[in-house]
């Protein structure tokens, strides 16, 4: 049983590190092919992961579902790390984890430690 949960959280971890890879690969191409952003192209990553048309439109349930799994893979696969880091890793901006981050807490899916801006996430054992 160990074996298998080990396996699942490496294999999390590979999706985690290659979706990262590949959103940074595509931010390069299109950086390349039409010019270096002053922000580090960290605009355009604003909405990757969303369809919203503008950034104060509502998520849709299936979109903040999808975010909260991504980010449960995430923390599964590099517990310890605060919400700043994992929005780092997920390439998404750290305002737009609040709510699957929320959901997750209420959920028990993961368990919180520390204050403010030191809080550390785990996945939750059980």
């Amino acid at each position: 049983m160990d074996v298998e949960r080990r396996l699942r959280a490496a294999l999390e971890a590979f999706a985690v590190d290659l979706d990262v890879l590949v959103r940074r690969a595509t931010v390069e191409a299109v950086e390349a092919a039409f010019g270096a952003r002053g922000d580090g192209g960290r605009a355009g990553l604003a909405r990757a992961g969303s369809a919203a048309s503008s950034p104060g439109a509502k998520r849709s349930p299936a979109e903040l579902e999808a975010l909260s799994e991504r980010l449960l893979a995430t923390i599964r696969a590099q517990p310890g790390l605060r919400i700043e880091q994992l929005a780092d890793v997920m390439a998404v901006p750290s305002r737009s984890l609040t709510l699957p981050m929320r959901k997750l807490l209420t959920a028990r899916k993961i368990r919180k430690k520390g204050a403010k801006r030191a809080t550390s996430y785990s996945v939750r054992q059980g």
